[in-house]
C-alpha cells in the first residue's frame, strides 16, 4: 500500500507558535508549507535565544571582558540552530518526504548540510537553520511513542485513526458518527485497532481489555468531534501526537541539565547522551582527584601508582 503524505502537525515550546497543522491534497506542496513554517518558527526561536545569551555577554563587558567576537560567533551558531524531533522519523517520516521535495528544501537552505544516515534512517539531517533528530534514537529498544509519552508525562494516549480506510480524499468528508466499527480493522497489524488502541494493556504489553465501540464514540465525545468532518477528527488525532510527544521530550531534555548537557544539541542517540554524561563524572573525579594530591598531598604521588 502506497502512502503518500496530506498533512502534518507541528507543536513548539515557543510562545505563540505552540501547534501547526498544516494540510495541503499536494504532498510537494505540503512539504514546502511545513519548511515555510519552520523558517518562521526557528526565527523567532533564534531571537529568543539571542535575547537570553545577550545578558551573557552583558556580564562579560561588566568584568572587563571586552573582546567577545569568537566566543559570540559559536553563540550564535548554537542559537540558529533548532531542533525539530520527531518520533521514528528518521526512519519513517523523512523516508516518505524525501520524495516530495524535502532535500530541495534543505539545500535551498544549506548547499552543504551535515547528514548521518545508518541504512535507511536518517540519525541527524543538520543545516544552518535545523537540525532533524529521532527521539527514538533516544529510547531503548522497542520503545513507543505511546510508552515514551506516558513515561514523562504520565498521560495515557488512547486513541486511533482507520489509515487504512483512508484511500481517496472523499474520505475526509464524511462524518465521525458515519464510520463502523469494522472500518478500524487493520489487514497489516491483523486486529482491530479500537480493540488494541482504546483497550488496556499489562506490564508485559499483553491485552487485558479490548476497547469497544463505546469507548471511540466516548472518547469522540470529549474531543468534541463526533458530528465533526473526518479531516477535523485527522487534525485533533495528529495533534494529540506531537503535544504530548513536546511535552515528554522537554521534560527528558530538562533531566540532563545538571550535567550541563543540551540533549539535543550535544548528542544524536542514547548512547550518545550516556557517554557525555559518564564523561562528565570522570572530569569531576578526575578533578577531585587532582585537587586533593595537590592540596593534601606530596605532589609526588601524582606520578606513583594508586
Amino acid at each position: 500500500m502506497e502512502h503518500i503524505p496530506i498533512c502534518v502537525s507541528v507543536s513548539s515550546n515557543i510562545p505563540s507558535y505552540e501547534n501547526k497543522w498544516i494540510f495541503n491534497e499536494n504532498p510537494k506542496q505540503l512539504v514546502i508549507d511545513m519548511f515555510k513554517w519552520f523558517d518562521i518558527i526557528t526565527d523567532e526561536a533564534y531571537r529568543l535565544m539571542k535575547d537570553k545569551m545577550r545578558l551573557i555577554f552583558n556580564t562579560f563587558e561588566a568584568v572587563g571582558i571586552k573582546d567577545t567576537s569568537k566566543i559570540w560567533k559559536r553563540v550564535d551558531e548554537y542559537c540558529k540552530q533548532v531542533p525539530i524531533v520527531g518520533f521514528n522519523n528518521g526512519k519513517y517520516d523523512t523516508g516518505l518526504i524525501k520524495n516530495y521535495n524535502f532535500f530541495n528544501e534543505i539545500y535551498k537552505r544549506d548547499q552543504s548540510p551535515f547528514i548521518i544516515k545508518s541504512g535507511k534512517q536518517y540519525k541527524q539531517i543538520k543545516t544552518n537553520q535545523f537540525i532533524f533528530l529521532d527521539q527514538m534514537l533516544y529510547c531503548g529498544g522497542g520503545t513507543t511513542l505511546k510508552d515514551y509519552i506516558k513515561a514523562y508525562t504520565k498521560i495515557d494516549q488512547k486513541f486511533t485513526f482507520p489509515y487504512e480506510k483512508f484511500t481517496s480524499l472523499d474520505f475526509l468528508n464524511r462524518i465521525v458518527s458515519s464510520l463502523k466499527y469494522e472500518d478500524f480493522y487493520s489487514q497489516l497489524k491483523g486486529r482491530n485497532l479500537i480493540e488494541w488502541d482504546l483497550g488496556v494493556q499489562d506490564d508485559s504489553g499483553k491485552l487485558k481489555v479490548k476497547g469497544t465501540w463505546d469507548d471511540f464514540k466516548k472518547k469522540c465525545e470529549e474531543l468534541k468531534i463526533w458530528d465533526q468532518s473526518i479531516k477535523k477528527y485527522l487534525e485533533v488525532y495528529n495533534c494529540l501526537d506531537t503535544k504530548p510527544l513536546l511535552d515528554a521530550c522537554l521534560i527528558q531534555k530538562n533531566c540532563f541539565k545538571e550535567f550541563h548537557l543540551d540533549k539535543y544539541k550535544d548528542a544524536m542517540t542514547v548512547s550518545c547522551i550516556s557517554q557525555k554524561v559518564l564523561n562528565v563524572f570522570a572530569l569531576k573525579d578526575l578533578t577531585d582527584s587532582l585537587q586533593s594530591h595537590i592540596f593534601n598531598k606530596d605532589p609526588t604521588s601524582l606520578y606513583k601508582d594508586p
